[in-house]
């Protein structure tokens, strides 16, 4: 049996500016420059195809003009360029010739920085990639044009060069760097807001796992549809009124069918910060009480769940309770994402639900979709768990099918947590 040749790997130019397009894949332009080092990178060409620099469209400001001035901010703040080696080329998205001369005007400033060029050709809009291929003079003597492909999940950076002995040829770089989660969502023009809140919350629902882990089990041990729906009419009665709360200590009057059936079964009975009364009140002790019964309990399992699976793999960062905004917005909206994984360049995004009902549940698809859309490109996955609904209850508005066209996967059902957890480890 023969040997599997060894890889051979291509080296980063000594000195290079960096040629890439802006476009929404952020990741693909930001992260050649991290992997090559601010020894390597000379300069920054950025190709902006935008129909009107003027009157931009959103379009124009969301795949081109916002990404190419967080590639500014990356290559003047973090590899510390002059503002004078970074540049933005602007031209059409849909006019080929718009880009012809790219590359020959690089080519006169590299020569004259003595230093090779790198044009990434994997992301932003197709012209900006042909156009400047075609329109390249292509002279004999150096600097040297070096084509780079970037792939995802797993990341790989290829230089892709003509032979014309071997024809084509793509020589794998080495990938020496690994990506942190605050780095990646930076290459969005995304920003955790309270890294030491989110290690308090993960604190917290590590704390009450166990509290949490009976919710489920209790459901997934009930074996008649009416025990279920008991339990599902309790659960609605209590988080209802629990996330109506805003001062504490609250007293939520519960009805005596569902007070019954919690005292019964031991719901959340040793939560701290929650007491069922004898005379079907639930006195609410604190705001992480009151969150915990609402929903975080299902947080607290993936969480607990999650945690154990992944623990020891240091080639995943895994964070629960990620509250995020866009960096300098003006509105500094914030959003929590319940759970976020980054392993090979990848980001999976989890949402849990634990609701009873499919009321506003269509707006929890439309908002995780807006984040995988803007996060997690081709490869990243997303996935809704909800636990206390099944296939029916999700198919009276379709709401299977509304997911999946956006790229979503719902695992529902009293499995739904298993599900998830198997798939993370396969994927």
């Amino acid at each position: 049996m023969s040997e599997t040749p060894p890889v051979v790997f291509a080296n980063w130019p000594n000195k290079f500016i960096y040629v890439c397009s802006a476009g929404g894949a952020a990741f693909v332009n930001w992260a050649p420059m991290m992997q090559a080092g601010k020894d390597s990178v000379a300069a920054v060409v950025v190709l902006c195809a935008v129909s009107n620099v003027e009157t931009p469209t959103q379009a124009d400001l969301t795949h081109a003009l916002a990404p190419a001035e967080r590639l500014r901010d990356y290559a003047v703040n973090a590899l510390g360029l002059n503002e004078d080696n970074f540049e933005i080329i602007y031209g059409h998205p849909d006019r080929f010739g718009d880009w012809q001369d790219v590359l020959n005007k690089v080519y006169d400033k590299a020569k004259a920085m003595d230093c090779d060029i790198v044009f990434n050709v994997t992301g932003g809009r197709t012209p900006c990639k042909i156009g400047p291929i075609l329109g390249f003079e292509n002279p004999p003597a150096p600097p040297t044009l070096r084509m780079l492909f970037v792939g995802m999940a797993p990341i790989r950076m290829d230089i892709v060069e003509f032979d014309e002995e071997q024809g084509i040829v793509q020589t794998p770089l080495r990938v020496e760097q690994r990506t942190r989660l605050k780095d990646y969502l930076a290459s969005y023009g995304i920003r955790e807001v309270t890294r030491p809140e989110r290690e308090r919350s993960q604190k917290a629902m590590r704390d009450v796992a166990s509290v949490a882990e009976q919710v489920l089990a209790t459901y997934q041990g009930l074996v008649t549809v009416r025990n279920r729906d008991d339990m599902r009419a309790a659960i609605r009665n209590i988080a209802t009124r629990a996330a109506n709360c805003s001062h504490f200590p609250a007293e939520l009057k519960l009805s005596g069918d569902n007070a019954n059936f919690l005292k019964k079964h031991g719901i959340f009975k040793s939560l701290p910060g929650l007491k069922l009364s004898r005379s079907n009140l639930a006195i609410v002790q604190n705001k992480f009480a009151a969150e915990f019964i609402s929903g975080k309990w299902l947080e607290a399992v993936i969480f607990s769940r999650l945690a154990k699976e992944l623990k020891g793999k240091n080639d995943v960062e895994f964070g629960g309770g990620v509250k995020i905004t866009l960096d300098n917005a003006e509105t500094n909206e914030i959003t929590d994402l319940d759970f976020l994984m980054l392993s090979d360049e990848k980001l999976d995004i989890v949402e849990a639900k634990a609701v009873t009902v499919t009321k506003r549940f269509r707006e929890g698809i439309v908002r995780l979709a807006e984040y995988r859309n803007l996060l997690s490109g081709q490869a990243g996955q997303a996935w809704l768990v909800t636990p206390f609904l099944n296939r029916s209850d999700l198919e009276k508005d379709d709401m299977i099918g509304h997911a999946q066209r956006a790229g979503i996967e719902i695992l529902f059902g009293e499995n739904a947590v298993e599900e998830l957890v198997d798939k993370i480890l396969r994927t």
